[in-house]
């Protein structure tokens, strides 16, 4: 970098320099931030404070730190609240919740946290539609097998704190040997090191804590105990009109599945790789930081320093000089060496820079410097043809020199290799008359995968790979739709295996494990591929069939070929009920309550065959 004489004085260059550089690395840690939606947000001062409290702790929902509160209850609140006439002040303290007539008359807050939705809070209390299941459980190590409720009297169980578990462990089942304790990674220690056999927690809180206990891959959340309870906000009585604009809200959020958005986007973060990766980029941030402030650092004391000793001479001028260049190249190799990719363009100087770790992500050789149509080059030929049109919108963002904020996710299209995937976060503005664009390119391909393997856990059974039973509803739910509006008609088989109880207790659980794959790879290959085929429990599953199909015709050969199947001496068989949308009931909860009647109405009369429920 050259500096020649001109009438500006040096310390002006030297301040100009500095502010330049300053400049530069405020862009780069800024190229996160979010960007606000194009509708003009009501200022604060015009808005009605909201006094929300809560208990101090509840993590993973709520968690406190010195920077301020996050969390999954803490970034829905902030989506339900965003775009309303409200805004909210939290307070966090101990809430006597249990008094809820007395809270009720208090005009000292508004909103008092989410809250389990029950008769009670409803009679003294407004309730918001539901944001979220709180799924209590048990949570066992692997050597405990299928719990009922009459096995947790055999068992020491553990509690935190006197809330939902001690309620329906203590005050409604009447269980006496448990203990409770003061914080959850308490108990979930004591779990690991054998002080109990139990833990009755909530499922995301215990994942949570358990991973740190390093210990999480060798626990087990008995679905078989689940207990889904439904959790909304708690709001005083008065404030109607507050009430209804929440429950408008969640009823938007709900539309464009933002709950399910926010679930994944805090859950899926319970899994060691994922903290190995926050491991990984926070050493790696940590060493930007650390460069780029020693850089600058340095930069200023030596600018400093040179400005004193030689500021009315031209000797001063060329030491400035080389203080520069080597704090660009000290600059580059930071930059360089971080984990993400760099990407800078000046309009004022028509350069594009990005770093060799950009280049690298995008599998295209590395130069000193770009052209901008280079870039898009690069981009149409490493994605996917169906990314293009985004491209061609980023794109639009230099050539128009628009402000703003630019995000996407795509994905590569290299024949040979699997596709990789990348995250692009640029900002674009201008500043004192000259338009920047700055951001980084990240390789985010395992955090794809593991998103796909969460989703795909979610819907499917995990022993047999197929349905689980939340995912069979919302089918069944979309199937009873059409099945509406085309006036047709479809069958529900539940199938209960026979003799399933005595593998078990004979054989063990792996031979169990083995007869229901056994089965379940049976039954796929009879049905036609638009039939819904799922595990709703230990041995019982539902087939949604529609009715083109002869159903005695599939019924007899799954009956036929399943009884083929044995563990040694142990045949297995098949009790199939039957019932027919919309002949016997026209919504999904009904019809599988019919045909499980229907399947008990087999077992009972001789078993391995099948009943319709309107012929019983």
């Amino acid at each position: 970098m050259n500096v020649t004489a001109t009438a500006r004085t040096p310390l002006n260059r030297i301040r100009a320099a500095v502010l330049s550089a300053v400049m530069f690395a405020l862009l780069l840690s800024g190229c996160g931030a979010r960007v606000a939606d194009n509708e003009t947000p009501i200022p604060d001062s015009e808005r009605i404070n909201i006094v929300y409290a809560a208990d101090f702790e509840f993590a993973p929902f709520r968690v406190s730190t010195d920077q301020g509160y996050f969390g999954y209850e803490i970034d829905v609140n902030t989506a339900i609240f965003t775009d309303t006439k409200y805004k909210l002040e939290y307070v966090f303290r101990d809430l006597a919740i249990d008094n809820l007539e007395e809270l009720a008359k208090s005009d000292e807050i508004d909103i008092f946290g989410w809250r389990v939705i029950t008769p009670l809070t409803k009679q003294y209390m407004l309730l918001s539609d539901p944001v979220y299941e709180f799924n209590w459980g048990a949570v066992t190590l692997p050597d405990i097998g299928e719990l009922t409720e009459s096995d947790l009297f055999n068992y020491k169980i553990g509690i935190v704190h006197k809330k939902y578990p001690y309620n329906y462990l203590v005050s409604n089942l009447g269980i006496g040997n448990y203990v409770i304790f003061d914080s959850y990674i308490e108990a979930a220690e004591s779990l690991i090191d054998g002080d109990i056999d139990i833990w009755f927690e909530e499922r995301e809180i215990s994942n949570y804590y358990l991973i740190r206990t390093s210990h999480y891959a060798t626990t087990v959340f008995h679905e078989e105990t689940n207990i889904p309870v439904p959790v909304g906000l708690l709001i005083r009585p008065d404030h109607t009109e507050l009430h209804a604009e929440i429950n408008r809200q969640i009823a938007k959020m709900k539309e464009i599945n933002q709950l399910e958005s926010f679930y994944y986007r805090h859950f899926q973060k319970h899994s060691r790789e994922y903290f190995k990766e926050q491991e990984r980029n926070t050493r790696n941030i940590i060493l930007i930081c650390v460069a780029s402030v020693i850089v600058l650092i340095a930069i200023t004391l030596y600018i400093y320093y040179i400005n004193r000793k030689y500021r009315r001479t031209a000797k001063a001028l060329s030491v400035v000089n080389i203080s520069l260049e080597e704090a660009k190249e000290q600059f580059s190799a930071a930059v360089d060496g971080a984990n993400d990719g760099i990407l800078y363009y000046s309009e004022r100087t028509g350069r594009l820079i990005l770093s060799e770790r950009f280049c690298e992500i995008l599998g295209t050789g590395h130069k000193k410097r770009f052209e901008l149509g280079e870039l898009f080059e690069i981009l149409f030929s490493v994605l996917q043809p169906r990314h293009h049109e985004r491209v061609r919108e980023f794109a639009s963002y230099f050539s128009e020199k628009r402000e703003g904020f630019f995000f996407e996710e795509f994905s590569t299209a290299d024949a040979a290799q699997p596709a990789r995937w990348v995250s692009v976060r640029i900002k674009l503005e201008r500043r004192h008359g000259n338009w920047t664009a700055g951001g980084t390119l990240s390789d985010i391909t395992e955090r794809k995968e593991a998103e796909a393997k969460a989703l795909y856990y979610a819907q499917h059974d995990y022993l047999t790979g197929i349905y689980n039973r939340l995912y069979l509803m919302r089918l069944a739910n979309e199937r009873i739709s059409a099945a509406r509006e085309r006036r047709e008609a479809f069958f529900v088989m539940y199938i209960d295996l026979d003799n399933f109880k005595k593998i078990n207790d004979t054989y063990g659980h792996d031979h169990g494990d083995d007869a229901l794959r056994a089965v379940v790879g049976v039954v796929r290959d009879i049905l036609p591929e638009d039939a819904v085929f799922a595990r709703v429990g230990g041995d019982e599953f539902v087939v949604l069939l529609p009715a083109k199909y002869q159903a005695d015709s599939i019924c007899g050969e799954m009956t036929r070929k399943i009884s083929a199947l044995s563990v040694r001496d142990v045949r297995i068989g098949a009790s199939i009920g039957i019932s027919c949308y919309p002949e016997d009931y026209e919504t999904i909860e009904e019809l599988i309550v019919s045909a499980d009647t229907a399947s008990r109405f087999s077992k009972d009369n001789g078993k391995n065959r099948w009943s319709y429920y309107g012929g019983i």
